[in-house]
């Protein structure tokens, strides 16, 4: 599959001889034992590929004979990491490499540490939940003073004279804080291949201005509102990325050798992520064997230090607060070298390129900008030494300048009370302290290996160079996956499968094995939502639970419905109904009952604050909320688990809907019966990715988001998109998904959207697949008949309602932390999932109402997303919405949302009139007689 693949890659370039390291396009680094005979190779790879147009040259700018690129130019990556790793494996075997290196994306949402807000800020949702809500310290400059580097310029009249700082990063713009501070004629643009090192501010761009807020920490000048670390120093912005979390070394690496050729001093990175490639870690040797000071930041929001900083050859620096203590986001751990301020430190900023005002100052948090003070202290150290004396002193102790520096600052660091040393380093950079130290007093530095987080799953293999970017990746991945505030920042919903190659090197068991089991993470997530309100006040129904624009728990329709014709002693009796039943289930755990206790405690406030027409806000202590959250589920909005093809009618949940779902559930039933679970097969059994119906004959519809857990794009230069499986992928339509007679293979995707989805659900993205199943499985059994369409209708909130039928799997513990305080209330939260929670992963009914119609919400210019408030779960993504009106259809297909608060879906007429007869879109002969099928 992998030639086949590159060959496509090789037919869609349209460049194919551009050398330049642009963005996001198809990439891979390739390392080699000897430098290569390149022609000899050229022609190896174009015999494989079975092509000649594609780019293959020494990296830039030609510095090392051993790592070269091979790129597709102009042809966007949209494949998944393992799938790339698994082409790069490949390679590795067929042209005799020592390693290859895929660009991917790097796995996790960007943070924002210019604290912008969604929507121009895509990663606000979960920077929400590392960043710090202290209050903004009222002194500007206070970051300057916590380093001491105003004493550090009183006291020895230095501040970094004939120091340059190189700085890889998104480049620089114009900002009023930065006059006379920058050398961009020495300066790159790696990503144009030449010319200034303009920030373009794109819309397009993850970290739009950070290069100039992290310029501005070093090397401010002093006239005007921020001054950096060391603002007699200069500073050599090479641009090289458009978001700081990276997925690939090269245009990094071309940058830190662009700065040694460049004659700088220091080489602050403001970067990082999961893959630690030789290109870069190449480049680094060699900017430290030329005595250059190299530091980078330990990362934001991640549980372990990121690449490059785990580095051996690179000084990691944490952020801290205002009181010295560790910043709430700061990545840490034993590779961490130093701490500095990454809290409300004031930097210079840029968002757009109209912006009028260019002399913004405002508080940013990251580690970004404690690497950056830190890099100013070092322009100050040797400012004060003189880079020949440093130089020389390092070569009298036969070490290099970056041990010398690691060892002072190491030495002269403040350490705060309770200091936590092992994660934090040796204390908060202290400038003063570090320059007032004589060279000769230095200590000895001691040795320093790297912190690569897969070493356990290297150690087991006879070849880890071959697989140190992969273990790093895979590892990062998995950390993320256990941790609550990580999981829902995770770009797949899935986790990424081990190569063939290092799953063999690994073996099947042992503790590298045990790291790379798939079977014992998290099920899966679907994409992060971000709340999507109306275009006006006016542009919406009146607002039902699952759409408040805040985190309040409104009382919902029918509870108020209830209370109004019954009275509060009605609705409490009915709560403790439904309680008692499903605590007399069998294999209820006393620890359910004890929710159940929790809920029917606080059960008779909240309902009679309802009462009242008050809601349950954000501040509420977490029993009381989440006892609303679960009233919500239990009175008002259901997920009804199907039982021979139907809801139970016994079930003291369905009370309010029996009405809507008890008359017409012969109509029902066949469509029930059309909606499957998708599952990738795994050695240990079965991975549930999502849902999916049957619409026609060999037919199944759900999610472009599912379908890219499982599939990959094929490269193209235009025409309707192509798919290729790249696992093993079947649907069961057994309600419990155990009945393998009821299980059938997934034979290929035949349409998607045209869009990648990846980490965001986008109303303003296409976000459907069909794909092509066998019709009779292995057991002989048919496929379950297909499920006509059916219009939504939206008239009123009443006509309005419908079901979706799906298999929500049991929500990670991302679920458990409230969007807008980031606080996680596991204690409750874990209790009130037990609750619900002994059937996930099964078929459910959930009704609702639809609460916005086509075009009503911001950024549906295509006028075909809907929101609603079923009670909807990961595993959901794929799930159809039938109108409970006659004709009784599948009109609607679920797609995001946040859980208790917003549901998004497509509805299929809307989508059937936005794109007929534009196949780029989507092909609507893959629906077969769907549409016409009434």
């Amino acid at each position: 599959m992998y030639r086949q693949f590159l060959k496509a890659a090789a037919d869609a370039t349209d460049e194919p001889d551009s050398k330049t390291l642009a963005p996001d396009i198809i990439r891979f680094t390739l390392e080699y034992g000897a430098p290569p005979d390149l022609p000899a190779e050229r022609a190896k790879l174009a015999g494989l590929i079975g092509s000649e147009r594609f780019a293959f040259f020494p990296l830039p700018p030609g510095e090392d004979p051993l790592v070269h690129v091979l790129q597709f130019p102009n042809v966007r990556r949209e494949q998944s990491a393992g799938f790339l790793f698994e082409v790069a494996q490949n390679l590795i075997d067929d042209c005799g490499l020592r390693s290859c290196v895929p660009d991917v994306d790097p796995g996790w949402i960007a943070d924002d540490e210019l604290n912008r807000s969604a929507p121009e800020s895509v990663g606000g949702i979960v920077w929400t939940l590392c960043k710090s809500s202290a209050p903004v310290p009222p002194t500007i400059r206070w970051a300057i003073s916590a380093v001491r580097a105003d004493r550090a310029w009183a006291r020895f009249g230095t501040t970094g004279q004939g120091i340059l700082v190189g700085q890889p990063d998104t480049g620089v713009a114009d900002h009023r804080e930065l006059d006379g501070a920058l050398d961009l004629a020495k300066g790159t643009d790696i990503l144009a291949g030449g010319g200034l090192p303009i920030d373009p501010l794109s819309s397009s761009m993850s970290s739009p201005g950070h290069g100039t807020a992290t310029s501005s920490t070093v090397v401010s000048r002093p006239s005007l509102a921020i001054v950096g670390a060391a603002p007699g120093a200069t500073l050599v912005p090479i641009r090289c990325v458009n978001s700081v979390v990276i997925g690939g070394g090269a245009a990094v690496a071309a940058a830190v050798d662009h700065a040694r050729l460049a004659k700088c001093h220091v080489i602050t990175m403001s970067l990082g992520g999961p893959i630690e490639g030789a290109d870069l870690r190449r480049a680094i040797e060699r900017a430290v064997k030329a005595d250059m000071i190299v530091v980078a930041a330990a990362g934001n929001c991640i549980p372990t230090v990121v690449y490059p900083a785990w580095d051996r050859n690179v000084i990691a620096v944490a952020g801290v607060d205002l009181n010295d203590r560790p910043w709430k986001g700061t990545s840490s751990g034993p590779k961490v070298d130093i701490s500095a301020p990454g809290e409300n430190v004031y930097v210079a900023r840029r968002n757009r390129p109209m912006d009028v005002d260019k002399s913004v100052v405002e508080p940013g948090q990251g580690t970004s900008f404690a690497v950056a003070l830190t890099a100013g202290c070092a322009a100050l150290w040797l400012a004060r030494h003189s880079p020949a004396a440093v130089k020389a002193e390092a070569a009298r102790r036969g070490v290099n300048v970056q041990e010398l520096f690691r060892a002072a600052v190491r030495k002269s660091a403040r350490r705060p009370a309770n200091w936590p040393g092992r994660s934090m380093g040796a204390g908060v950079v202290d400038a003063e302290q570090l320059l007032a130290l004589p060279l000769s007093d230095i200590p000895a530095a001691a040795p320093v290996e790297s912190a690569h987080p897969g070493q356990p799953i290297l150690e087991a293999t006879s070849d880890p160079q071959r697989f140190v970017a992969e273990t790093g990746f895979l590892t990062l991945d998995r950390r993320q996956r256990m941790d609550p505030k990580r999981v829902g920042a995770l770009e797949s919903a899935v986790a990424p499968r081990p190569s063939r190659a290092l799953a063999a090197a690994t073996g099947t068991s042992g503790a590298a094995a045990a790291l790379l089991d798939r079977t014992t993470l998290p099920g899966p997530s679907g994409p992060l939502t971000a709340f999507v309100g109306p275009r006006t006040p006016s542009g919406a129904s009146q607002p039902r639970q699952g759409s408040a624009s805040e985190s309040a728990v409104p009382p919902p329709i029918t509870a108020r419905t209830m209370l109004a014709r019954s009275g509060k002693q009605e609705m409490l009796d009915r709560i403790e109904k439904v309680l008692s039943s499903r605590g007399a289930r069998a294999g209820t755990t006393e620890s359910a009952r004890a929710a159940g206790r929790v809920i029917m405690t606080h059960a008779e406030g909240v309902v009679d604050a309802w009462a009242k027409g008050r809601s349950i806000d954000a501040g509420s202590v977490g029993a009381v909320r989440a006892t609303a959250e679960a009233i919500v589920r239990l009175t008002d909005r259901p997920a009804l688990r199907v039982v021979a093809g139907m809801v139970d009618p016994k079930d003291p949940q369905l009370e309010f809907w029996a009405g809507d779902l008890g008359p017409p559930r012969k109509v029902l039933k066949p469509l029930i019966d059309a909606v499957g679970r998708i599952d990738i097969d795994e050695a240990g059994g079965h991975s549930h990715v999502g849902t999916g119906t049957v619409i026609a004959k060999g037919l199944v519809m759900t999610n472009r988001h599912v379908i890219e857990a499982f599939s990959e794009p094929v490269p193209s230069s235009g025409g309707p998109r192509r798919f290729v499986l790249n696992a093993p992928v079947s649907i069961c339509f057994d309600e419990a998904a155990i009945d393998e007679k009821r299980r059938f293979l997934i034979k290929s995707v035949l349409t998607a959207g045209p869009w990648q989805i990846g980490q965001f659900a986008d109303i303003g993205k296409l976000d459907i697949a069909i794909l092509e199943v066998e019709t009779t499985n292995a057991a002989g059994a048919s496929l379950p008949e297909p499920a006509p369409s059916g219009p939504l209708f939206m008239e009123s909130a009443e006509q309005s309602k419908f079901i979706a039928v799906g298999y929500p799997a049991k929500p990670n513990l991302s679920a458990a932390i409230d969007p807008d305080t980031g606080e996680v209330s596991t204690d409750i939260w874990d209790r009130f999932w037990e609750l619900f929670g002994d059937e996930y992963g099964t078929k459910y009914v959930s009704p609702g109402q639809i609460v916005n119609k086509p075009g009503e919400m911001v950024g549906d210019q295509h006028r075909w997303a809907v929101s609603h408030d079923g009670t909807t779960l990961a595993g959901n993504s794929g799930a159809p919405l039938i109108s409970l009106r006659n004709p009784y259809g599948i009109g609607g297909l679920h797609f995001g949302g946040q859980t208790l608060r917003q549901n998004l879906a497509h509805d299929l007429a809307s989508i059937r009139h936005a794109v007929d007869g534009d196949a780029q879109l989507l092909d609507l002969k893959a629906f077969g007689n769907f549409f016409n099928a009434r």
